[in-house]
Formats: C-alpha cells, sequence, structure tokens
C-alpha cells in the first residue's frame, strides 16, 4: 500500500475479517472482488438478475462468508475534504483538472447514479501511489453531490497494518 493511502488512513483505521462487516462493506467487496472482477469465485452469479444485481447480492453474502469470511480489511471513515485533496493528487487527475470543482462537474456531467444516503458502499482505497481511489468513483462523486462530509472506505491490509492493531485483533478474535 502506498503511502498516501496510508497518509489518508492515518492510525485511524480498524482491521476486520470479511464475515464481521457490515452487509453495505460485504456487498461493495463481493462486487469488486467477485462482479466487477474475478478474484473471489466459487460463487454461481449465473443466476444474478441484471435489473438489480445489487439487491440480489444480499442472499449470496452467506456463501462468500463462508468462503472468505476469514480475508482481512482495513475500514476507516475519512473525511470528504480529505479524499478530494487526495484525489486531486492523482497523476490522471492533475494533469486534465486544475481544481476539485472543476473534476467534480466534469465527472457529474459524465453521469453519476443517485446512491442511498443509509447503508453507504463503502470505497475501496488504492495501494497504488499514482490514484487514490480503486474502486467506488461513481459512489463517491454520488456522495460528495449529496452533501457527504465523511466516507466510509475499505483497504487490503498489509503487515504493517496488522502489527498495529495485533493487541486489538487478538482480543475481538
Amino acid at each position: 500500500m502506498g503511502s498516501r493511502t496510508d497518509a489518508l488512513i492515518s492510525n485511524d483505521y480498524s482491521i476486520q475479517r470479511f464475515s464481521d462487516m457490515p452487509a453495505p462493506y460485504q456487498m461493495a467487496i463481493i462486487w469488486f472482488m467477485a462482479v466487477d472482477g474475478e478474484a473471489w469465485d466459487g460463487v454461481d452469479l449465473s443466476s444474478l438478475s441484471w435489473d438489480d444485481p445489487k439487491s440480489e447480492l444480499i442472499r449470496l453474502i452467506p456463501e462468500y462468508v463462508a468462503l472468505y469470511g476469514e480475508t482481512l480489511f482495513g475500514s476507516a471513515v475519512l473525511s470528504a475534504s480529505v479524499i478530494q485533496e487526495s484525489i486531486m493528487g492523482d497523476c490522471e487527475i492533475a494533469e486534465d483538472f486544475s481544481s476539485w470543482e472543476e473534476y467534480h462537474s466534469s465527472f457529474l456531467a459524465a453521469g453519476a447514479p443517485e446512491h442511498p444516503e443509509s447503508d453507504r458502499w463503502p470505497l475501496i482505497l488504492s495501494g497504488d501511489d499514482g490514484e487514490t481511489l480503486r474502486d467506488g468513483w461513481h459512489r463517491f462523486h454520488s456522495y460528495v453531490r449529496d452533501g457527504a462530509t465523511v466516507i466510509p472506505c475499505v483497504f487490503f491490509p498489509e503487515d504493517r497494518h496488522l502489527s498495529a492493531v495485533t493487541g486489538t485483533m487478538e482480543e475481538s478474535l
């Protein structure tokens, strides 16, 4: 994980097993790992209705928990303005836009669907110093458009994150 992401999360994060995460967090991770990506397999997605796949994923959570429940993830709630500042440091965005407002307006003009204000899916932070987010761009712009000041995020922890919370983890496990 890059130093930019470490700077974002600082020491204000928790490490949890996938099985212990709130359902919206599990859904965002499943979507990223199995629906958009192919890192998590073993669950038959062929029956997913593409009319409303997100609501149908809820019924598949127990299957993913059975397969990946012990997988550890980091989570943090970050200030929207801090994430915006980090995004403006992303190479491609910094080259093309002079301000957050210009970038955000351009992104929204291309289309960002509505996302609910409750049970928000977290953003997935990148471990690459060249980008802030690995997934959740549309969600983020939607949340900001709706006036959110804090945003839930998850990340893939590395050894240093795990060792920083080892005592806390052992107590909760």
